[in-house]
């Protein structure tokens, strides 16, 4: 009830004609705003995590001077003359009567006859102050982390609002995230495809070792379990995979030249042409397999 009209209204003198004064309470604290800080964390950082992460925040205090009360020392808020206590004064417009806020104490009930010198009756101050909290593994681009109470704090002795911390990613090189799901590009010789073997690399976590077979083609997709980005609430990772391709050197040798140039003159004898489904290097290199052989 109280979110479709303050939707439509805004507050105002619906908000207060139904006692929605929002934060504030008659005769007591207004909760403290909340506060938003949009955070850049480098790739690894997301992933990984951090132990402890520190920023300085701009935000309105608690006065040490007065304790947050806004009274002088030696002195206390009194009982608002206007509203006698009430926090809403009756409004007339035309037949109908209705209560707004207090305009003298904002709808607190209470006023302060000597304001503290140092925040000016405020109850808080404006600061920059460190806050310091742990950033789990996993994050993602766009989540938010709330920090209980590290908002500003709130006037009358109410309660400090929260802090959201908004993150932002920075672009790997190598890698792509889906999720909690990696995604990166190999280049692999072309000798290995055709011959197959084993293949060592480095992941986020350490060496991999994976094992191509005999005339594997160039656009295979090989699935590295449990070597992506860790699950934020679960157990273990997402996974790793590896996008090949074929690594087709700049610069050979005259000798290499003359090695490539008998291969390819020898399949070309034996009547393996690059296009067709029974070239083998048509295999390696990732032809169409679909294609009918013409006759």
């Amino acid at each position: 009830f109280q979110d479709i009209f303050g939707s439509f209204f805004g507050g105002g003198i619906f908000s207060d004609l139904f006692g929605m004064g929002g934060n504030r309470r008659r005769g007591g604290g207004e909760r403290g705003s909340d506060l938003q800080y949009n955070l850049r964390l480098t790739f690894k950082e997301a992933v990984f995590g951090l132990d402890s992460k520190e920023l300085e925040i701009p935000r309105q205090e608690t006065c040490d001077s007065c304790k947050g009360s806004g009274c002088a020392s030696g002195t206390s808020p009194q009982t608002c003359p206007q509203c006698r206590g009430q926090g809403q004064v009756a409004m007339r417009q035309g037949f109908l009567q209705m209560y707004v806020a207090c305009p003298r104490c904002e709808g607190r009930g209470q006023y302060i006859p000597s304001p503290c010198n140092t925040c000016k009756g405020e109850g808080r101050v404006h600061r920059r102050t460190k806050v310091k909290f742990k950033i789990p593994a996993g994050i993602d681009r766009g989540q938010r982390l709330r920090l209980e109470g590290e908002g500003e704090a709130g006037r009358s002795g109410g309660s400090s609002g929260d802090l959201f911390v908004v993150f932002d990613i920075e672009k790997d090189p190598l890698y792509e995230r889906d999720g909690f799901d990696l995604h990166r590009v190999m280049e692999m010789p072309w000798t290995l495809l055709v011959l197959g073997g084993d293949h060592f690399f480095e992941t986020l976590y350490g060496e991999e070792k994976v094992r191509l077979s005999a005339g594997t083609p160039a656009d295979k997709i090989i699935k590295v379990p449990n070597a992506g980005v860790p699950r934020l609430r679960g157990t273990g990772r997402g996974d790793l995979y590896l996008h090949l391709r074929v690594a087709v050197p700049q610069k050979l040798s005259g000798e290499q030249e003359d090695l490539v140039r008998q291969l390819h003159a020898t399949l070309t004898a034996n009547g393996h042409k690059p296009g067709t489904e029974e070239g083998f290097l048509a295999k390696v290199f990732g032809a169409d397999k679909t294609k009918k052989k013409k006759k």
